[in-house]
């Protein structure tokens, strides 16, 4: 082949075809070029599609990292919740009860050794740090993946920041619980020890001096206040990391509808919308919202809790509302949050008689407090039963600015309600 071409070069020289030869050397020139570019993006797709399988194996793993992590908060954020929702109980058991059952010495013995232990969310961030060290996170650069990972593993060092505090505390809670030296303390951290037929009586001042002891009543209101602050960052944390795993499963580097649609719960702390929970298992939100109550006249008990459901009891009075408003650490009045993207409330709620009324209301922070405003009715069952109400009944209260986020009205007639649920839904 080489000698047919200089046989050519030469047949062309010989014939003093110059102009043809050199337009078939600057073709020779353009043919080896575009080889040697065409070789060149072949090896660079070669290389790339190398280091897409690089970033696919990294982004897999990190999937699987997540799907571990989120087993993980569900088992934490359910412990956490469930010991913090024992605590409204546990001090009406300690205020309105002179004589504690077995039951009530297991539950306040049990709740307080589990508020004790000092539980840490421990997540796998080994494949984080590989793609990390790996330089192929860069290939990501500018994508919503790329965002959404950064935000799910710095949400990890700051909710590390907040059990560190909290545990700290309990700590030093525990410590001084146990530089106490409280008599027979083992009674009370060991209940199987006592003599229940026999004993209850004589064990009754042991097991209350115990309970009411400062340290104690500390240790059960830290837990109703922080566990909710941790519970929204837990939640935050498992939106993102699904979304993480489903934009990692479609092989999706972007958001779309349905992701950004899953995203929208994403609860910001420093933002302008209120928080959704006002009350779970019976227990008030205490890190979002403060509770109260007004009334006409005077009552022998308003509110008492349950185990797991809070008891509104009205009597002897012309009027009676219990209500939630924000909190706020700032000098307001009346402190407000949006709640217009929310569509309905969802009250869990029974009375000991069927066919009881309750009234509901909302009142943003320019509503007066004269009884004008709208109030919506739902009628009890003697079961829990769930209530979905949409917003838009209640006409008087701007959505945008909501600060009793929900009211419970009663009226004249003796009535006692329990609820047990109260939250907004899109």
């Amino acid at each position: 082949m080489i000698l047919f071409f200089k046989k050519i070069r030469m047949n062309l020289l010989k014939s003093n075809r110059i102009g043809k030869y050199l337009a078939y050397a600057t073709g020779e020139i353009v043919l080896v070029v575009l080889g040697i570019l065409i070789a060149l993006q072949i090896n660079n797709w070669n290389q790339n599609k190398l280091d897409q399988a690089s970033l696919d194996d990294y982004l897999t793993s990190i999937s699987r990292n997540i799907k571990s992590d989120i087993a993980e908060l569900t088992t934490l954020r359910e412990k956490r919740s469930n010991m913090a929702a024992r605590v409204p109980y546990l001090f009406e058991i300690i205020e309105g009860k002179k004589y504690l059952s077995s039951e009530d010495i297991w539950l306040l013995s049990n709740t307080t050794i589990k508020l004790f232990e000092l539980d840490y969310f421990i997540p796998d961030q080994s494949a984080y740090e590989s793609l990390k060290n790996s330089g192929y996170l860069n290939k990501l650069r500018g994508e919503d993946l790329e965002f959404l990972i950064y935000q799910y593993y710095n949400l990890i060092l700051e909710i590390n920041m907040k059990e560190v505090e909290y545990n700290d505390s309990l700590k030093n809670a525990k410590n001084s619980f146990q530089d106490a030296n409280f008599e027979y303390d083992y009674l009370f951290y060991q209940p199987e020890f006592i003599d229940f037929e026999n004993e209850l009586d004589e064990v009754q001042a042991i097991i209350r001096n115990i309970a009411e002891h400062p340290t104690t009543l500390r240790t059960w209101l830290e837990s109703n206040t922080v566990a909710p602050l941790l519970a929204a960052r837990y939640d935050n944390l498992r939106l993102i990391g699904e979304q993480i795993v489903s934009l990692i499963n479609r092989d999706l580097k972007s958001l779309d509808s349905s992701t950004k649609g899953e995203l929208v719960d994403f609860y910001d702390f420093n933002g302008t919308e209120g928080y959704p929970k006002v009350m779970q298992k019976g227990s008030p939100n205490y890190a979002f919202f403060k509770t109260g109550f007004a009334q006409s006249g005077s009552s022998s008990k308003w509110a008492s809790s349950e185990l797991n459901a809070l008891n509104f009891h009205f009597k002897n009075m012309a009027w009676g509302v219990q209500y939630f408003t924000i909190a706020s650490e700032a000098f307001t009045e009346k402190p407000s949050k949006d709640y217009s993207s929310f569509k309905t409330l969802r009250v869990e709620a029974k009375a000991p008689i069927s066919g009881q009324e309750l009234k509901i209301i909302l009142k943003d922070a320019q509503d007066p407090d004269d009884g004008t405003e709208t109030r919506v009715a739902i009628i009890l069952s003697d079961e829990w039963q769930t209530y979905d109400i949409a917003l838009s009944e209640f006409e008087t209260a701007d959505l945008t600015q909501l600060h009793m986020v929900v009211g419970f009205v009663f009226l004249e007639n003796e009535q006692e309600v329990q609820i047990r649920t109260v939250e907004y839904i899109r």
